[in-house]
């Protein structure tokens, strides 16, 4: 009997045992068991399997120390960006049907990808969403406003400051850059850039150069605002002298030399002109103030308000990579709406708005592109004229599209009758610049003397572009053709020599 109950009390010990050791198991595994709710990216379903293409960079950073790096800098603010994961708040969570991550993640103020539950790090990533690609450190973090050195594809990137790697123009550390448009890749040495000119980026840090340079064994002269390649004559105040750059190489000259036609001499050395030795002199870039009338009124302040009646040459297109208007409408012709000319071009008609403003003058630019403001009056007739109080009427290569000399002639004098009577003869008539090729029927030289027999018989005010553009072709050094965008347009330079013109025949 002592037996049996000695035998149960041990059963009974042995049951507590086990249960014990149960319950301490469990409590064991509850504590490492995952936790049931991940962050993820807001901009992705909770069961997302982003497909991301990503491409391995063999543990490549920032701190590469295999090539030397531009500067490169880390900000520690938090910028937004539209489908960005920096908008993500941080410490969101929202339940998850895996704990496998793909995509975004955002922890403790910064950004992380993941493929397959696999931090990306030191590796570049495309993410289809953003529609831009990313890179992420060694220790997972998406880099942003760094330069960072892609050893695979031998390249020097930059992310801005929504890790985007930046394409284009970009201006950083003081100075401008520019980085592939398609590859991302940041460009050396000579480049042509969307906004028509030549630069030249330093080979060591991709800084774009400016004033003189020793580029390839030779000279050149770089724009000391815009950087732009420099063309034609050049005075160098240092060395006192005058120089030439090559069209279009922008090299320097020296010796015997053959510019715009005509012959000079230019020191072997130095490349300094020599007046002694040159069969012409240097030309002149002044050019008779023809029109002085009515820049006396201009200047004088009587003119509060002036109109452009033009085509696309005072329109300001060729002046820039792209062309584009104001909201302030012109009229609709032939079923078009046509507004006003931007004012933030970069063209002669620009700079004379410019010049106006600071006599505390207006100006309304009526010019149509592609049309020519002639050939819309006579379809519209008087709502095209405005209601300022002068007028420049700038004629010539759109309104050669007529079948003869003799039906310009009629039409220009009909329509530049009107004009004078819609502004009581305050009004000055001015003759487009010369083209590269002449395809129409008549040249731009017939349009010039047509249109100054006109004023002379009339008694109005003409200025010649045509005749000033030529003499400036020649004072600058470049051909006509290398100040034309398309043989027709003004380019950049081309619309710094219309206005330099165009200023001298006002008298301004």
């Amino acid at each position: 009997m002592m037996c049996a109950e000695r035998d149960d009390d041990e059963m009974k010990k042995n049951r507590l045992s086990v249960w014990i050791g149960i319950c301490l198991a469990v409590a064991l595994f509850m504590q490492t068991m995952p936790a049931g709710a991940v962050e993820v990216n807001p901009y992705q379903p909770e069961d997302s399997t982003s497909q991301a293409h990503s491409s391995e960079r063999n543990g490549v950073s920032d701190s590469e120390d295999s090539a030397r790096s531009p500067q490169s800098s880390q900000s520690q603010s938090e910028p937004l960006s539209q489908g960005n994961p920096q908008d993500a708040q941080d410490n969101q969570s929202v339940r998850s049907k895996s704990p496998i991550s793909n995509g975004w993640i955002r922890r403790n103020g910064q950004s992380y990808w993941y493929d397959n539950g696999v931090m990306a790090r030191s590796k570049e990533v495309y993410d289809p969403a953003s529609d831009a690609w990313y890179w992420f450190d060694a220790d997972g973090v998406m880099a942003h406003d760094k330069d960072v050195y892609l050893s695979s594809s031998r390249k020097w990137v930059r992310y801005d400051s929504s890790g985007h790697m930046i394409k284009g123009e970009d201006h950083r550390y003081g100075g401008w850059y520019y980085f592939d448009p398609i590859t991302g890749a940041m460009q050396y040495g000579f480049v042509y850039l969307p906004s028509r000119k030549w630069v030249y980026y330093n080979t060591t840090t991709g800084r774009m150069q400016y004033g003189e340079q020793h580029i390839n064994g030779g000279w050149y002269y770089l724009d000391p605002v815009t950087g732009a390649v420099h063309y034609g004559w050049q005075y160098l105040q240092h060395g006192k002298k005058w120089v030439v750059y090559d069209w279009p190489t922008g090299r320097m000259l020296y010796g015997n030399q053959i510019v715009t036609g005509q012959f000079y001499y230019f020191d072997p050395v130095t490349g300094a002109f020599d007046s002694s030795r040159s069969a012409n002199p240097r030309p002149s870039s002044v050019v008779p103030s023809s029109a002085a009338e009515f820049g006396q009124h201009l200047r004088a302040r009587s003119y509060r308000s002036v109109r452009v009646l033009g085509d696309s040459l005072a329109a300001g297109m060729g002046a820039q990579a792209d062309y584009w208007t104001t909201t302030t409408p012109l009229f609709s012709y032939e079923g078009v709406q046509y507004y006003e000319p931007a004012h933030d071009i970069d063209s002669a008609f620009n700079q004379l708005r410019a010049e106006l403003s600071k006599n505390g003058a207006t100006m309304f630019n009526a010019s149509v592109p592609r049309k020519g403001s002639m050939k819309a009056y006579l379809s519209l007739g008087q709502e095209t004229l405005g209601n300022e109080d002068a007028a420049i009427v700038m004629l010539g290569t759109n309104d050669r599209l007529v079948s003869t000399l003799s039906e310009f002639q009629t039409n220009a004098e009909a329509y530049l009758q009107s004009v004078a009577d819609r502004y009581h003869g305050n009004m000055v008539v001015v003759a487009g610049p010369p083209v590269v090729d002449e395809h129409e029927a008549f040249s731009m030289s017939d349009v010039n003397a047509v249109l100054r027999d006109i004023c002379t018989r009339h008694g109005w005010q003409f200025a010649s572009m045509y005749e000033a553009f030529n003499q400036m072709s020649v004072a600058y050094g470049v051909p006509i053709e290398g100040l034309m965008q398309d043989g027709v347009h003004p380019n950049h330079l081309g619309q710094e020599a219309m206005w330099d013109a165009l200023r001298q025949l006002l008298g301004l």
